[in-house]
């Protein structure tokens, strides 16, 4: 179950490699961006799981006379017992980081850690409605040659092609957009569809490259969130660069989908690059054969 602008909506999502989950920090203010507000968000869910198992196994006396009760509270509380615990180990995999690793980091003040806390920072920012070009530049995430975290410092890269963009700075996205196609393959299979998406973006609206965005948008399917807004502005770009018939057929679509953005910038952003699109397009619709002729 996924909440756009509008509404819930439920959605079939693709397998996920790994053990692993997803939440979103949403911090108020400066609260949430502290290293103990993000130990006591990464804390959360092995603490959820423990005080599942504990509550598991202290209903277990009542399922006295009923095996089939007591079998189910006993499974429910070992795994949730053995999730929680393995999940304050320090590990990785497959491109995903353990809560423990995360509380780790941030303990040691790691690179990482670092990076971890200004993502979170951005994402605030955004989803306060501050679109990329204002974010302070001193937030954005340095380049990391090598991350413990690959996902991290993608994430970090996708950020800097963002503000790059957004700012009309053709070569900081050029090598942020370089920097994450190099580091695609090393993140996780689940996000890779959203490092796609990012960089189809820059092949489409800094790039201007139809052939570029075309092999970059079958990788965008998929994902651990929903993208299905995203990829219908891709293939509108795509339809309006190609010259194709079908551009304002695609728009259209595209533009239906608005209230499906997770956050306020991507509806905005999104938003104007339809516009964009759909401009010449109009004009070209309102000139006459005589303004034609007479250009």
């Amino acid at each position: 179950w996924e909440r756009g602008r509008s509404r819930w909506r439920f959605r079939r999502g693709g397998r996920i490699g790994g053990l692993a989950g997803f939440a979103s920090l949403l911090p108020e203010g400066e609260r949430g961006l502290s290293r103990l507000d993000q130990m006591v968000y990464l804390a959360g869910g092995p603490i959820a799981n423990l005080a599942t198992a504990a509550l598991a196994f202290a209903w277990l006396p009542l399922a006295d006379g009923s095996p089939r009760l007591a079998g189910a509270l006993f499974g429910t509380g070992a795994g949730a017992a053995f999730l929680g615990l393995l999940n304050l180990v320090p590990f990785h995999s497959q491109g995903w980081r353990s809560d423990g690793r995360g509380l780790l980091d941030l303990l040691r003040r790691t690179p990482e850690a670092a990076l971890q806390q200004q993502v979170h920072h951005l994402l605030a920012l955004t989803m306060a409605g501050v679109r990329p070009r204002d974010w302070p530049e001193a937030l954005l995430p340095a380049p990391i040659d090598t991350p413990s975290s690959p996902m991290l410092a993608v994430n970090g890269d996708v950020l800097r092609l963002a503000w790059a963009m957004d700012r009309g700075d053709d070569r900081a996205a050029a090598d942020a957009a370089r920097r994450a196609t190099a580091a695609y393959a090393t993140v996780p299979e689940a996000l890779r569809p959203h490092i796609a998406v990012s960089l189809a973006g820059h092949a489409a609206r800094g790039r201007r490259d139809p052939v570029l965005l075309a092999a970059w948008r079958p990788l965008c399917e998929g994902g651990i969130t929903d993208l299905s807004l995203q990829r219908a502005w891709l293939d509108a770009e795509l339809a309006a660069l190609s010259g194709r018939d079908d551009a304002r057929a695609a728009i259209t679509a595209a533009r239906a989908l608005l209230d499906r953005a997770p956050d306020p910038v991507t509806a905005r952003l999104l938003g104007e690059y339809l516009d964009a699109l759909e401009r010449p397009l109009r004009h070209a619709a309102a000139a006459s054969p005589a303004d034609v002729k007479d250009a």
